[in-house]
């Protein structure tokens, strides 16, 4: 019996050292140095379909994947990182899990940061750079690892689609729009794929309708208490300060601009104006009119009396 047992641990031995490494047990906390295997690698089940498969068989749903290390109190601690390489040493892009900030007296909170290498042109020199960070606020940080906003992005960006703010929400947007030169567009809103409303790049601004709501409409102008200036008196001021009563020089609106309500109110209010100088002088018109006419009667019974008198 002995010597039969002992053939048998013999043979096993001689096929074990026959047979390549395929797998590592890992039992507790024992641990192994630069573990491999050939194949399938399955932790938490027994018929791993990909490289690596992790099943979670429990009723307490503890975590499937855990990275810790570092200080649990130091700012911007590195607790792991996931790598993608094309290559034994060669990083192409990564995720990095760190502490951000610790709050004095509660938990450390901690961002998730992603990063990729620079462009291909660089060779291998290329560097791994920060693209996008999310912290522990949940402000995504595109373009800056220090995000001030839910979304804040340092570049530029393109939406495809709409983008909206639900149930009303008013949307603030603070925008800087970079043209290539005069007859570029900047900015454009279409509808059905016609442009409604353009922004070029020299400042032009074309539309299909604009609709200003204004305070203080120059109504006021027929009131009875309204100083109209008389024609004579507005000469006189033209002459002096070559422009209009109530109306910016031109180096004002050069200088400061004018609103384009502004404008609006300012060229109703002389049109008012001059509606009442119309209809003033029109009065005057007619009387001077119903005048000549009185003289012409006039003037014709006189004209008959002379003939009267010279045919008698």
């Amino acid at each position: 019996m002995k010597k039969m047992l002992k053939n048998v641990w013999l043979i096993l031995g001689i096929s074990l050292l026959g047979t390549p490494l395929l797998a590592q047990q890992w039992l507790g906390t024992n641990a192994f140095s630069n573990g491999y295997r050939y194949g399938n690698t399955a932790i938490g089940l027994s018929t791993p379909q990909t490289m690596l498969h992790i099943s979670r068989n429990s009723s307490t749903n503890p975590p499937i994947l855990r990275l810790s290390g570092g200080s649990s109190s130091g700012a911007n601690t590195m607790h792991g990182t996931i790598e993608g390489s094309a290559g034994s040493s060669y990083v192409t892009e990564k995720i990095v899990f760190t502490q951000q900030a610790f709050s004095p007296g509660g938990p450390p909170m901690g961002s998730i940061q992603f990063w990729t290498r620079e462009p291909a042109a660089q060779g291998y020199s290329a560097q791994l750079k920060k693209r996008m960070t999310l912290d522990w606020n949940g402000r995504l940080g595109i373009g800056t690892d220090n995000p001030g906003y839910t979304l804040d992005v340092v570049g530029s960006g393109r939406f495809s689609s709409v983008l909206a703010a639900n149930n009303g929400a008013i949307v603030k947007v603070y925008a800087r729009v970079d043209a290539t030169n005069a007859n570029t567009r900047a900015l454009g809103v279409r509808l059905s794929n016609v442009y409604n409303f353009q922004v070029m790049g020299d400042g032009r601004v074309f539309a299909r309708e604009v609709e200003v709501t204004l305070n203080n409409f120059p109504d006021y102008v027929f009131e009875k208490d309204y100083p109209l200036m008389t024609l004579g008196q507005v000469k006189e001021y033209i002459e002096k300060n070559k422009h209009l009563p109530n109306i910016p020089s031109a180096q004002e609106i050069e200088a400061n601009g004018l609103g384009l309500g502004e404008l609006s109110r300012l060229q109703m209010e002389k049109i008012e104006e001059l509606t009442i100088y119309a209809i003033t002088a029109d009065e005057k018109i007619t009387e001077l009119q119903k005048e000549n006419n009185e003289i012409k009667n006039q003037l014709e019974i006189l004209l008959e009396r002379i003939e009267q008198l010279e045919n008698k």
